[in-house]
């Protein structure tokens, strides 16, 4: 890895790999030989990125999508990516490992030279490789207070440091970087600490509607995508990929019978069951009502009850009234992703069908647009390596349509992202369908964003060759890009 790149290339979940920063971005090597009579390479602030995550110790355990934005919009601090190896673990374990060492690395317990980031990094390592980062990076501490001059400094940095913790602030240089407290499951978070219960998103005394996208400037490479008129798959792959179920009685009664099984204070009321059963009588009439009570009760409702729930929800959002509801209604989104993890298989296929189908109104397209793109692309790179072949389609089809949303088009970090994750799973994926969806998602993905054309081609990607259908797709993909 060359410093200053501003993107790794990003293979595979299951590999491991070491963010090394500067923090004195570049003055520690210049200064150190005058003042400790040795070199220095840096003032080492290290992240372990895994399973499309990057983590670090900061104000407590925090993470941020890969690359994190603190890599890619400080250039000077970029020191060294390291690949760790790949581990064997699974992000669920990784993430109760996680919850199982958050008490010791809060805030209060941070310390500048013995308990620092370096040192949960390689915590983190040891668990998931088998063994922990660099001793240099480690041992710098140490290394640095060996020295007359650091000894020196010792006594002074410790009273400072009880100094800003008795004042409540953190000595971490991360810890108020604006990422996001880990949370307790691999599929994403919605900024809540490990040690706390997640405050309640529907607080909000009234939905406030999702802002529209802001189109990103035409750039030459996207200007000469469109006024090519040989893109045939492109103009073939213009509609999303919707589900529904003809059923709906049936889905209606087993909300109502899984209500009836939790407790009383749980259960739907009279009144909620009474509006859900007239949203098959009058649809468009009691729709906006039954989709508010869907979303109040996903919210309440235990994961373990809430297959029947994303059943029904995958059709509401379908109908324009509950597509407009379910996208503007405070946190759903956010809280649907996040809870994706803890599903079982089949409740989980039914919460990314119920995500892809808000691609069926416009409400539903800008509230994947402009807030939770980064999250629903990490939570379908995790169910892309499911083994059941429905989820993987599943999966697809949601990139398909938030590709199809140009959820891309403005965002370069969501898009190299996508094209990260999508070439090395199409090239693996054995089921035809599935790679059909992944290629019309790059295909739309390479159409409309310079940065992923760029990202494509500076870290040589290439596409397997392929036979019939998906091969004509490839070789559309790599005029994209190569042109």
């Amino acid at each position: 890895f060359v410093r200053g790149s501003f993107f790794p290339h990003l293979l595979t979940r299951r590999q491991v790999r070491l963010y090394v920063y500067d923090l004195s971005m570049g003055m520690a090597r210049q200064l150190s030989p005058g003042l400790l009579g040795r070199e220095i390479p840096a003032l080492y602030h290290t992240g372990i990125a895994a399973f499309h995550r990057e983590f670090f110790f900061g104000g407590g355990i925090q993470e941020a999508g890969e690359p994190n934005p603190m890599w890619t919009s400080q250039p000077a601090m970029q020191h060294q990516i390291i690949e760790l190896g790949e581990t064997t673990k699974t992000a669920q374990e990784f993430r109760v490992f996680l919850a199982s060492i958050s008490h010791r690395f809060t805030q209060a317990t941070y310390n500048l030279l013995e308990h620092n980031c370096n040192n949960f990094t390689d915590e983190c390592a040891r668990f998931l490789i088998g063994e922990g980062i660099p001793a240099h990076i480690t041992g710098l501490p140490a290394e640095l207070m060996s020295t007359p001059i650091g000894a020196m400094l010792r006594p002074m940095l410790d009273q400072f440091q009880q100094q800003m913790m008795g004042q409540g602030q953190s000595m971490d240089p991360f810890g108020n970087g604006g990422q996001q407290p880990v949370a307790a499951n691999p599929w994403g978070d919605q900024g809540q600490s490990l040690s706390q219960p997640p405050a309640n998103p529907w607080a909000a005394s009234a939905p406030a509607p999702a802002p529209a996208p802001v189109p990103a400037p035409v750039t030459a490479i996207v200007a000469q995508h469109q006024a090519r008129t040989d893109l045939a798959f492109k103009a073939q792959y213009e509609r999303p990929l919707l589900t529904s179920d003809s059923d709906i009685q049936g889905m209606l009664d087993r909300v109502l019978a899984a209500s009836a099984k939790l407790p009383t204070e749980l259960q739907l009321s009279q009144a909620e069951v009474a509006t859900l059963n007239g949203l098959l009588s009058s649809e468009a009439a009691g729709m906006e009502m039954a989709a508010q009570i869907l979303c109040k009760t996903h919210e309440r409702w235990p994961v373990a009850n809430l297959a029947t729930l994303l059943w029904l929800l995958r059709w509401v959002v379908t109908k324009e009234a509950g597509n407009q509801v379910v996208a503007n209604y405070p946190g759903m989104l956010g809280l649907a992703i996040t809870r994706m993890g803890e599903l079982p298989a089949t409740a989980r296929m039914m919460g990314l069908a119920m995500l892809a189908n808000l691609s069926a109104h416009e409400p539903g397209k800008a509230a994947l647009s402009s807030g939770v793109a980064q999250e629903a692309v990490e939570m379908c790179l995790l169910s892309m390596e499911a083994p059941q072949v429905l989820e993987r389609r599943t999966a697809a089809a949601l990139l398909y349509n938030l590709a199809l949303c140009s959820v891309f088009q403005d965002s370069e970090l969501v898009s190299v992202q996508m094209v990260c994750g999508l070439f090395p799973l199409v090239n693996t994926e054995q089921d035809e369908e599935t790679k059909i969806r992944l290629l019309a998602a790059l295909i739309h993905t390479l159409f409309c964003n310079s940065h992923a054309c760029e990202a494509a081609a500076n870290f040589g990607f290439e596409l397997d060759k392929m036979e019939g259908k998906p091969e004509e797709m490839a070789q559309e993909i790599r005029s994209l890009y190569s042109a």
